[in-house]
């Protein structure tokens, strides 16, 4: 057995959205300076299809390739003790902390390439970082048996639309188009809770009068749990649905027994407010928290 060591660094960029992990490049790609440089390695071969591009041949084509798709490429791990070039015989095992990699980059979604770096995710990685990865079939010339078709379709799922892809235009466009509206003005759960209530089944022109003057009366969590039912429903007069009052009110109890006054940070606790559903719970916390 020989001791293998990861002497290639990463190559991530800050814009890099995809991360692809191999187990610990091979022998024969290790001496040729980059990963998957094996003459018979169909890596490169796949990326080209997919991306619809031209196949890159040297090293510096091939960083320039993955800068432009926005991938970043690594390994699994970082050391073990291998024997020739197979994946299957790695031994002690050490593993590369991916942690820098995703704090230095936009990564968005993670792949693995082949059984073996896949089965060293989830041992190694997965646990840490709390982040699945997608398996995808191995490029090397020992899996023959997957032919390259079958190869580029399974390959496909790179080229689809990352959720960093459309974040740019849509903060752009909401930067440009907002409006000057009282409850975005704040980052406290409890007063975007009670936005989020009134909202509901009512337009922002009409909720606007009644949001300041209903946290003048009710100030915190602790107020609207204690507050007389009569002034509760005085302050939601003319907002309709009184239903949604009743259960601010409980929801606001809930919260003074179970948590203490503080808003809970979770989606299961929060979803279980009397009056919260899933978008209300969703746009509470992507908001406060």
């Amino acid at each position: 057995m020989k001791k293998v060591i990861h002497e290639i660094p990463p190559f991530v960029e800050e814009d890099s959205t995809i991360l692809i992990l191999g187990s610990i490049p091979s022998v024969k790609s290790r001496e040729a300076g980059f990963y998957y440089m094996h003459p018979q390695n169909r890596f490169w071969h796949v990326l080209t299809e997919v991306f619809q591009d031209a196949y890159p041949e040297s090293l510096e084509d091939k960083k320039a390739f993955l800068k432009k798709h926005k991938i970043a490429l690594y390994d699994v791990l970082d050391s073990c003790e291998i024997e020739g070039s197979q994946d299957s015989t790695i031994q002690n095992e050490i593993p590369t902390s991916l942690l820098p990699i995703l704090k230095k980059s936009s990564i968005a979604r993670i792949y693995t390439t082949g059984k073996t770096a896949y089965s060293l995710y989830q041992k190694y990685e997965e646990p840490y970082l709390g982040w699945k990865a997608v398996s995808l079939p191995s490029t090397s010339s020992l899996n023959a048996s997957m032919k390259m078709d079958d190869l580029m379709n399974a390959y496909q799922v790179l080229r689809k639309k990352d959720l960093q892809e459309l974040v740019n235009p849509l903060l752009s466009w909401y930067q440009k188009n907002q409006r000057d509206l009282p409850w975005r003005k704040t980052t406290d759960p409890y007063a975007i809770w009670i936005s989020e209530i009134m909202l509901q089944q009512t337009r922002v022109e009409t909720v606007k009068p009644y949001y300041q003057r209903f946290l003048d009366c009710f100030p915190t969590i602790e107020s609207l749990a204690n507050g007389r039912e009569d002034i509760l429903l005085k302050r939601w007069e003319g907002l309709g649905y009184y239903r949604r009052a009743f259960h601010l009110q409980q929801a606001a109890q809930v919260i003074m027994k179970k948590y203490h006054g503080l808003f809970p940070k979770s989606y299961r606790e929060v979803i279980s407010l009397p009056g919260i559903g899933s978008y209300t719970a969703g746009a509470i916390l992507s908001i406060a928290f």
